[in-house]
C-alpha cells in the first residue's frame, strides 16, 4: 500500500450493495486504502502525476496481485463501481486514475465532519421554522374574528357586571369595521369589553353596572293595554 494510516468506515456499507458481496466488499475496503489521504505528487515510469484526495493510479496486473483475484474479475469489479457512481475512472495507454466520489465528505477530518453535521443542523432548523410559520398561518386561518351579536355582549356584560352599555359597545365598533382606535384590527372583543369598562370606570369612578331594562306590559304587549282600557270604559 502507497498510503499508511488508517481510514473511516460507516456503519451504513452494511446496507449498501457493496456489503452484499465478499468481493465487492473486499475491492472497495482497498479502493479506500489505496486512495491517497492528501494532495500529493506520484511517479509512474517517467512521468509524474498529481493525486488530489480520494485518487489513486490503478493498474490491473497490481490490483490483482495484492487482491488475489484474477484482471478480469478486477476490471468487471472497477466498472461496477464506476457504475454505480462509487469512483470515476479516467484511462490512458499506460495508466488508469481512480477518485474515490465523495472521498472529502467520508474521509475528511474530524473538523470538517463537524462543519457538515453543523450544516445539517442549520438545514432542519430552517425546516423546523418553515413548519411554524405554516402553523401559525393555518392558526390564524382557523382563528378568524367573528363580530358579536349585541345579545352575546349583553349576557357577557351581565356575567362579569360591567360598566359597559352593549348597544352603546355594538354600535361604535361595528360601525368602525371592528378596528379599535389604534387602527388594529380587534381579535378578541371580549377584551375589547375589559378595555372599555376600564375605560368607563376611570372616568367615572362612581359608574354602575350594566343593568338589563325589563320592558313594561305597553311596551311589549300594547295591545293588551288598549283592550283593557276598552273594558274600563264599558
Amino acid at each position: 500500500m502507497n498510503d499508511a494510516g488508517w481510514i473511516k468506515l460507516h456503519r451504513s456499507i452494511t446496507d449498501s450493495f457493496v456489503f452484499d458481496n465478499p468481493d465487492r466488499l473486499k475491492f472497495w475496503l482497498w479502493c479506500l486504502c489505496k486512495a491517497s489521504h492528501k494532495d500529493r505528487k506520484q511517479t509512474v515510469g517517467l512521468q509524474e502525476i498529481q493525486l488530489t484526495k480520494g485518487q489513486f493510479v490503478f493498474g490491473r496486473k497490481k490490483a490483482s496481485t495484492e487482491l488475489s483475484m484474477d484482471e478480469s474479475k478486477i476490471y468487471r469489479l472497477l466498472k461496477t463501481f464506476e457504475k454505480r457512481e462509487k469512483v470515476e475512472v479516467k484511462s490512458n495507454n499506460k495508466y488508469s486514475l481512480v477518485t474515490v466520489v465523495n472521498w472529502s465528505f467520508y474521509q475528511g477530518s474530524e473538523q470538517q465532519s463537524e462543519q457538515q453535521m453543523n450544516n445539517k443542523l442549520t438545514t432542519n432548523e430552517q425546516q423546523s421554522n418553515t413548519n411554524k410559520n405554516v402553523k401559525k398561518e393555518r392558526r390564524k386561518e382557523i382563528d378568524i374574528f367573528i363580530p358579536p351579536t349585541i345579545t352575546e355582549i349583553e349576557v357577557y356584560v351581565l356575567q362579569k357586571e360591567y360598566c359597559v352599555n352593549p348597544k352603546q359597545f355594538f354600535d361604535y365598533y361595528d360601525s368602525a369595521d371592528w378596528v379599535n382606535a389604534k387602527g388594529k384590527k380587534v381579535t378578541s372583543w371580549k377584551r375589547t369589553v375589559v378595555t372599555w369598562n376600564s375605560r368607563e370606570l376611570k372616568n367615572n369612578p362612581n359608574a354602575k353596572p350594566f343593568i338589563k331594562k325589563t320592558k313594561s306590559v305597553k311596551e311589549e304587549k300594547p295591545w293588551m293595554i288598549d283592550f283593557v282600557s276598552e273594558d274600563n270604559d264599558e
